[in-house]
């Protein structure tokens, strides 16, 4: 429900729909639901991860694109090819190199919260018309209609289950970044 609206809201609120060509970094837990919501709303996606196995699963998703961030050459060729760039993950990015994916009037939306400063270089930004935005997980309207999208759609989230007597392996799975998508306690 909060991993959804997380990245549900902000494609709502910024019309984000019908063509437009969208960007997730990371698909995990979060992205993941991003690749599938942006995809029901009819937009063209490019999953953008640093795990070259997430290729297929993304592309399942509806992803019809998929660059691996660790490859300086796949990056540069999606330069400037999306209109909305969704950042998932709570990690450090090349913060540069992600607004260089940006369209003209583009914008890099950040929903994953990086554990240092975002900072890049004001020119591309001004260059280019584009902004920089960031999004709550959205109102009690907001995750009507995520859930209204959800189940019209048919996007839901992957999981591993885990019993409940296995809570420290599941936890210690999530501390090691195992976890596949969202782990989830069952009884």
């Amino acid at each position: 429900m909060c991993g959804g609206a997380t990245v549900y809201t902000p494609l709502e609120e910024h019309d984000v729909k019908d063509g437009v060509r969208v960007g997730v970094v990371s698909v995990g837990g979060l992205g993941h639901l991003g690749i599938q919501f942006a995809h029901a709303r009819g937009c063209k996606v490019t999953a953008f991860s640093t795990s070259a196995t997430k290729e297929a699963e993304s592309r399942e998703m509806g992803a019809s694109d998929f660059a691996l961030m660790t490859d300086p050459d796949a990056m540069a060729a999606r330069a400037g090819s999306v209109d909305f760039l969704l950042t998932t993950t709570p990690n450090d990015l090349p913060w540069d190199t992600l607004i260089g994916l940006l369209r003209p009037r583009g914008t890099l939306c950040i929903v994953g919260i990086p554990p240092n400063a975002v900072q890049f270089q004001a020119f591309p930004l001004l260059a280019g018309n584009k902004s920089v935005v960031g999004s709550n997980t959205g109102s009690i309207t907001e995750i009507k209609s995520m859930l209204h999208t959800a189940a019209k759609k048919g996007v839901q989230p992957l999981i591993e289950r885990h019993a409940m007597s296995d809570v420290n392996t599941a936890l210690d799975r999530l501390r090691k970044n195992q976890v596949r998508y969202r782990a989830v306690l069952v009884a």
